[in-house]
């Protein structure tokens, strides 16, 4: 199980279509169903193959892809940014003590609605699952932030710094997401679980200091347990940001057990904890 290649075959009246995409355990015969609404014709072949990551380790729970250095944060952020490989049920391990992200670091996921396979909504998200092992994800000066869009990811144990951070430490976009099929009815994903995650004391952020960058659907909960922000942080540097706080601008979702001692600046809709209370 875990991330797959996935080649379907159409036959139509006029020709025969190959469609490769990516999918996780369980969601295969979801996104064939979806394509196959949408292009018509009859499906004469799915074949899913194993998708190699060039990192140690195979991903499960028990033996974690390993990140030993920023070269191996490149490798998950190519096969996320490129190859649209969510790792959703995937686990990553980081051992180096630090790793430092450049100020050109994209994030982990993107949005493109030109590259509507195999993610139909548009999004190539980050689903895997991260244990920091309370070591450091450090940010150069410039650096917008470590995740770019999450879609059931979960992070613990881990700690940020960043000197200006232009958007927030951890996820810097919120992005409203139905899904895989984008139908609201069949259940909507949450973007990001944050267990015991750190901003560490020094770090100043131009938005919210965890998670930023617009709002998702009532739907898309955000989960925070046991996180916190250092004394010595400043939310809102630039002091010119609506919907802004330590942890999260618009806060559809939980906080519990956690704590800010953050200076948090804004213009309208500012809170300690979150800017303001979502749908």
């Amino acid at each position: 199980y875990g991330n797959r290649e996935v080649e379907l075959k159409f036959k139509t009246e006029a020709s025969i279509l190959i469609v490769y995409f990516t999918a996780e355990s369980g969601n295969t015969a979801r996104v064939a169903n979806y394509i196959h609404s949408q292009i018509g014709g009859d499906i004469v072949k799915i074949e899913v193959k194993p998708i190699n990551v060039e990192l140690k380790g195979d991903g499960s729970q028990a033996n974690p892809y390993l990140i030993e250095s920023y070269d191996d944060l490149v490798t998950v952020k190519k096969a996320v940014n490129e190859d649209g490989i969510t790792f959703a049920n995937r686990y990553f391990k980081l051992t180096a003590d630090e790793i430092t992200l450049p100020a050109d670091w994209e994030g982990l996921g993107r949005e493109d609605r030109s590259k509507w396979a195999p993610y139909v909504s548009g999004f190539m998200p980050f689903s895997g699952t991260i244990l920091g092992c309370n070591n450091l994800i450090k940010m150069e000066k410039g650096c917008r932030g470590f995740i770019k869009i999450a879609r059931d990811a979960v992070v613990k144990d881990l700690n940020l710094y960043g000197e200006e951070i232009t958007a927030s430490a951890l996820v810097t976009d919120l992005v409203v997401d139905y899904g895989l099929d984008r139908q609201y009815a069949t259940g909507c994903p949450s973007p990001i679980t944050a267990e015991n995650v750190t901003l560490k004391s020094g770090s100043r952020t131009k938005e919210s200091g965890l998670i930023g960058g617009g709002s998702s659907s009532g739907a898309n909960t955000v989960n925070i347990r046991n996180c916190t922000i250092e004394e010595g942080v400043t939310v809102g540097y630039d002091k010119d940001q609506q919907s802004i706080g330590s942890f999260i601008n618009c806060l559809n979702g939980i906080i519990i057990n956690s704590t800010s001692a953050a200076d948090v600046y804004g213009t309208s809709v500012v809170g300690g904890l979150a800017g303001g209370k979502g749908q």
